[in-house]
């Protein structure tokens, strides 16, 4: 039996003695032997939970990856097909409470959760990162010591968990010295708090954040659970971008490289015989697939007239082709390192190769 189905199935016979397991996301991950949140990874996951009726809460694939879940019976349905590209399950559904005695197969199944549509808050580390803060009567030299040792750029005061004051900034206190106002604590400088739901979209986020420059995460329970700043933001619409950009950059380059050397009807050679309905009269009506397929041909290839090798090109292609795919599917996890380096790299060979 594999690992998978090793944990699948205590989690399986720990929810049939009421039990309640946990995991996180990065730990479904690692079992799964994947690194992010691919879309092949989440519907492979998604497809074996759903072999067992079981889902977690929250949902895997839209909140951080390091945020606790909760495993739970999924919902049931009195007609609900698998997804499709399910494997069906190598045992009979699990039987839930007050089902004891029900033949197997016959138990409806569970509603297969639908991907969120919407890139949300609470995707971001910073949405679920622990809440530094102090309370209204703290000191004000004992809230800028915190704040210049964690090059913190504001400070939340927190009465309790639920009940922000206010905030503390480098800017408050420096407008209050200017108007001769006395601060002894952080309750004497404070300025209104922004704050934002954990599911609240990336985009209405945005407006907030950049309003104080930052804003409090309140979670589902109502708890503060994270403070995004407009650095935060930046970051991560730079991860959403940047390979973008690289991957535009580098079929430019490619459109460019193929179109100096081969004629339309070469072009259309290359489109996959299946798709007969599409016109090609021009570089850019094949699909990066489409190059690979023109170029894997070693008499197309001499057309380059390039000095370097072409297996080694090739196989970086495709290893481009298929970042592309994972990019083009709005992964909720960023590409590895490694990837955007591997982007980066074959752009600025493409480029060195264009001049």
């Amino acid at each position: 039996m594999s690992p998978i189905s090793q944990k699948l199935d205590s989690w399986t016979a720990m929810l049939s003695r009421g039990e309640v397991p946990s995991t996180t996301g990065r730990e479904l991950l690692t079992l799964f032997g994947a690194k992010r949140r691919g879309w092949r990874v989440v519907a492979w996951i998604r497809d074996e939970l759903f072999a067992r009726s079981m889902v977690t809460e929250p949902d895997f694939d839209e909140v951080w990856v390091d945020v606790p879940l909760v495993v739970k019976r999924a919902q049931s349905a009195e007609a609900v097909s698998p997804p499709a590209g399910s494997t069906p399950a190598a045992e009979p559904v699990a039987v839930g409470p007050g089902e004891a005695g029900a033949a197997p197969g016959t138990q409806p199944l569970p509603k297969q959760k639908v991907t969120d549509p919407i890139r949300r808050i609470s995707l971001l580390r910073a949405a679920n990162k622990t809440v530094v803060s102090v309370s209204p009567n703290t000191p004000l030299k004992a809230a800028t010591t915190i704040m210049m040792l964690n090059d913190f750029s504001q400070l939340p005061v927190i009465q309790n968990e639920r009940d922000c004051k206010g905030v503390v900034t480098w800017q408050s206190i420096a407008t209050a010295a200017e108007l001769g106002k006395e601060c002894r604590t952080v309750n004497d400088c404070m300025v209104p708090s922004e704050e934002v739901a954990w599911n609240a979209s990336l985009l209405e986020a945005i407006q907030k954040v950049a309003a104080k420059e930052f804003a409090l995460v309140r979670g589902p329970d109502k708890r503060f659970q994270g403070i995004v700043t407009v650095v935060d933001l930046s970051l991560q619409f730079r991860a959403l971008s940047e390979p973008f950009l690289l991957l535009e950059q580098i079929e430019n380059l490619l459109r460019s490289l193929i179109r100096e050397c081969f004629t339309v009807e070469e072009m259309r050679k290359a489109k996959h015989e299946a798709d007969t309905s599409r016109k090609v009269d021009d570089v850019s009506d094949l699909t990066f697939g489409e190059y690979v397929n023109l170029l894997e041909n070693r008499e197309a290839w001499l057309k380059l007239k390039v000095s370097f090798e072409r297996d080694p090109f090739i196989a970086k292609m495709k290893e481009v082709r298929d970042l592309r795919n994972d990019v083009m599917h709005f992964d909720p996890d960023p590409l590895e390192d490694d990837d955007i380096t591997l982007l980066r790299n074959f752009a600025g060979f493409l480029e060195m190769v264009a001049k």
